[in-house]
């Protein structure tokens, strides 16, 4: 279809249940504030309070998004060769949502066919999760550098930081009564020390 640059499709995770990480909708100002309270990890499902997740999406037909992930992303030679590949600041993580983003702005939009599916087994390359995490943010900090301008990409950026931070926190409280948790309220403390790393003062 000439409409689309970039094609996605399902991601199973190895028991064959549907992963919604196959794409993702680009961060809003709105959805970077649901990240940073909370709001999103507790209504995982809601269009509202989880926008930037397609875990309330049918997966009934194909479907335009903003981001395909990585993982099983296909596109013409053409196509790839008029986008120059991928940014090479992006290490690790964010270069596929560069990429599509730079699609949609030549006209060539994003979308997942949900009857093309792999098994994605997620995490497999990253086994350290705050290493994970210092990778990600990193990315995350470049792509809203790169693709806002201004007070919306300080904002963006403080979003994150205090994503980072309420996070630890809430793992901190939490694991003095559950000390199961301690494990990740320590990787999450780690990735806040970190923060320098992931291009934060």
């Amino acid at each position: 279809n000439p409409e689309w640059g970039i094609y996605g499709g399902s991601n199973y995770f190895g028991d064959m249940s549907r992963n919604p990480t196959a794409g993702w909708n680009m961060a809003t100002v709105w959805s970077l504030l649901c990240t940073a309270s909370g709001l999103s990890s507790i209504f995982r499902k809601s269009g509202i309070f989880n926008p930037e997740s397609l875990a309330s999406w049918s997966w009934d037909k194909p479907r335009k998004v903003d981001i395909v992930t990585g993982c099983f992303m296909l596109m013409k030679t053409d196509h790839w060769k008029s986008l120059q590949g991928f940014d090479l600041q992006f290490k690790m993580y964010g270069e596929d949502a560069d990429i599509s983003l730079r699609s949609a702005a030549m006209g060539k939009a994003c979308v997942l066919v949900p009857e093309a599916g792999i098994v994605h087994y997620g995490g497999a390359s990253e086994k350290v999760r705050a290493d994970k995490m210092v990778r990600l943010l990193t990315a995350k900090v470049q792509l809203f550098r790169k693709h806002w301008k201004g007070l919306k990409a300080k904002y963006a950026v403080c979003m994150l930081k205090m994503w980072t931070f309420s996070r630890m926190t809430a793992l901190g409280g939490v694991s003095l009564v559950k000390k199961a948790s301690y494990a990740s309220f320590d990787s999450w403390r780690t990735v806040w020390k970190r923060r320098k790393e992931w291009g934060l003062p």
